[in-house]
């Protein structure tokens, strides 16, 4: 009987999670600036200033996200972030007194095809090139260039990925 229980719960949990799931993506498409239907999100992800947040078609957001979005954030097509990530387009200006309430807004561009690692930060106004790999638990601070290879405590390009020259040589 326990056992019977048992899975009668889990079954339950299983089914209210794939509801809450779908509401949330729901929701995000219909209060972000632009969403593409194919949006794949595993849920729990935080955005924050979702109104200010376009999003892509294809786009993969992976659990333990968070987005600050009041100073715009956009997502391009078939981009992936992993678990963790933080993607930021608020800071507090330093110049200023008092301190928590002076806050900058500076846009992130995150363009097509970037793979945000898990745990990385990205700051605002960053862009992050087409086709760029930001590893995990990088801190993005400055732009990356188109088809760079990003990582560490600030993110240097340590190489590129060589599908940029297959690319460079069709055009």
């Amino acid at each position: 009987m326990k056992k019977m229980v048992q899975r009668w719960m889990g079954f339950l949990f299983a089914k209210f999670w794939r509801c809450y799931e779908e509401y949330e993506k729901h929701r995000i498409l219909n209060q972000a600036n632009s969403a593409h239907s194919s949006l794949r999100i595993q849920m729990p992800i935080c955005i924050n200033g979702v109104e200010k947040v376009s999003i892509g078609a294809d786009v993969s957001i992976n659990p333990f996200v968070h987005i600050f979005g009041q100073g715009g954030v956009r997502i391009g097509d078939r981009a992936m972030i992993g678990s963790g990530a933080l993607i930021s387009s608020l800071e507090h200006d330093m110049t200023m007194e008092p301190m928590n309430q002076a806050i900058l807004m500076r846009e992130v561009i995150i363009e097509e095809d970037v793979w945000v690692g898990a745990g990385a930060i990205v700051f605002p106004g960053v862009k992050l090139g087409r086709g760029c790999i930001v590893s995990a638990n990088s801190v993005v601070s400055r732009d990356i260039p188109p088809y760079a290879i990003a990582r560490g405590i600030p993110a240097k390009v340590v190489a590129y990925r060589r599908l940029a020259e297959k690319i460079e040589a069709q055009a």
